[in-house]
């Protein structure tokens, strides 16, 4: 009987220990990326929120930011329309191919986008032809940095 009781505290000792663990991870991985995956989600909407004021905006002679939008999860998406192409005058593999490094590198380097890359947020740029149809969305995860 002893020994089944020294077995049973034995094990509950190395189950709470690793309970311990897990809960100590969550609380090193939540200060290190900026707070729980809820708390950098509710952000990312205020952040989306204040960059639609004044949209749509020209970006370029050919390009219109549209709006943002975030989520779902840790995703925040601009939206661009090419406002002189249609979807079936635009190679859409050859518009992302040209593109994506363009993104990774302005995820990297740019200062506001700081956050972004602390909260491992994934980045995208969705362009729409101006017809306001999906021509293809490009994007930037935290393992390209």
């Amino acid at each position: 009987m002893k020994k089944l009781v020294l077995i049973l505290l034995a094990a509950l000792g190395v189950f709470g220990a690793l309970a311990l663990y897990y809960v100590a991870q969550g609380f090193m991985d939540a200060a290190r990326h900026g707070g729980s995956p809820a708390a950098r989600e509710r952000r990312l909407a205020e952040i989306s929120t204040r960059q639609n004021i004044g949209l749509p905006k020209n970006y370029d002679s050919e390009t219109v930011m549209v709006t943002t939008t975030a989520g779902p999860g840790l995703r925040f998406t601009y939206v661009f329309k090419l406002v002189n192409l249609t979807s079936t005058h635009v190679d859409a593999a050859k518009l992302a191919a040209a593109v994506k490094p363009k993104l990774i590198d302005k995820y990297k380097n740019l200062p506001e986008l700081a956050d972004f890359r602390k909260w491992q947020v994934e980045l995208r740029w969705q362009y729409l032809d101006k017809d306001g149809r999906e021509i293809t969305t490009v994007a930037a995860s935290p393992q390209d940095l």
